[in-house]
């Protein structure tokens, strides 16, 4: 709806912006994440997934130029502090109940590039991306970690999961270094 809201002049698209923001203000958490419909961590408390939702929430206020808003900041403070103890996300948001995710952690990467310069978050934001470099070195974001859950409640996973998100994260880390002071 962004890519549309510039090039047709039409109310209801920046109305249906306006309406998709207030659902994301009304499903954010107290603590500032967002709980997912269906992504899952089996090593969360009820197997959800805020890693995953609240990184793609915050995605959405990237793209729609409200990164700055409160609750986009209470949704990277979040974020940043879920962060495990090897420096990626996933292995049970900022403890050791297991092992971090090629998926998860490029989420959260994406997620924090759209603030890269607030200092509060710098240190996470560097672990990230060197967990990331690593996981790649060692080919793991060719082993698809099962984040999906259907309706069922079955847990799945996706090969292309792991492969889309360090590119667009990986990317989104180069253009900052490649952007001119």
């Amino acid at each position: 709806m962004r890519a549309w809201q510039y090039s047709i002049a039409d109310r209801a698209i920046d109305e249906s912006i306006r309406r998709g923001m207030d659902f994301l203000a009304g499903q954010q958490q107290s603590d500032g994440s967002w709980l997912p419909l269906w992504f899952g961590n089996a090593n969360f408390p009820g197997g959800e997934n805020p890693v995953c939702s609240t990184a793609q929430a915050l995605l959405a206020y990237r793209d729609l130029d409200q990164i700055h808003s409160p609750r986009a900041r209470r949704g990277l403070e979040w974020l940043a502090a879920a962060v495990d103890a090897d420096g990626g996300w996933g292995g049970g948001q900022g403890s050791d109940r297991g092992a971090s995710s090629v998926e998860e952690t490029a989420l959260a990467v994406e997620a924090l590039l759209a603030e890269p310069n607030d200092s509060r978050r710098q240190l996470v934001l560097e672990a990230g991306l060197q967990w990331l470099v690593r996981a790649i070195e060692e080919s793991r974001h060719r082993q698809p970690a099962a984040i999906g859950l259907d309706i069922a409640g079955l847990w799945y996973w996706d090969k292309v999961y792991p492969l889309a998100f360090t590119v667009s994260a990986l990317g989104q880390a180069v253009k900052l270094v490649s952007r001119p002071e």
